[in-house]
């Protein structure tokens, strides 16, 4: 049960990177380092009454139902773990604020932090279900958490500063 769940997050965590790449590609109110076509100033610009597609949307409410299903999975079946406080904690963080940035209209903020953090999520799953196999100690597991690594630095560290200063530039020159 557990390799079969890892396995499925890891599948779904990059299928819905994939997906969300796909339907920002061109969006005026995503900044362009996360590949729509705007800039920083475009974030909240349709705000109260936001533009977002209906792949959006369900982008939005896909993502809250995968979150929801990992907080009441982990609260009723996951009372033994050494975590389980913690990873209480990020699950019912993580669908709070998912749920607030829906019915208040910062879908789009909500979206720019799920892609951040979809493809670290597919990479540490898919470690776990090498871990799970008996495959913890091969190049491959070395490989998967080397990338999981690299991601984390690149893109939530030098990405987005990359992405601030850029944003900063564009402002000063507005």
């Amino acid at each position: 049960e557990k390799l079969t769940r890892q396995i499925f997050d890891a599948i779904y965590y990059f299928s819905i990177f994939i997906y969300a790449k796909v339907i920002v590609s061109g969006v005026d109110f995503i900044p362009e380092c996360y590949g729509g076509a705007g800039n920083c100033d475009s974030m909240g610009m349709h705000w109260p009454k936001m533009k977002f597609t209906e792949k959006m949307r369900w982008y939005i409410i896909i993502q809250f139902g995968h979150h929801l299903h990992n907080l009441v999975y982990h609260t009723v079946a996951m009372k033994s773990v050494g975590n389980y406080f913690e990873m209480i904690t990020h699950h019912y963080a993580t669908v709070v604020s998912l749920f607030y940035s829906y019915f208040t209209n910062w879908e789009d903020y909500a979206l720019i932090i799920l892609v951040s953090h979809d493809v670290s999520d597919g990479f540490l799953n898919f470690g776990k279900a090498l871990r799970d196999v008996g495959w913890g100690s091969t190049m491959l597991m070395n490989a998967n958490y080397a990338l999981l690594a690299f991601y984390w630095f690149y893109h939530d560290d030098r990405h987005d500063d990359d992405c601030r200063v850029k944003c900063d530039e564009q402002r000063a020159y507005s």
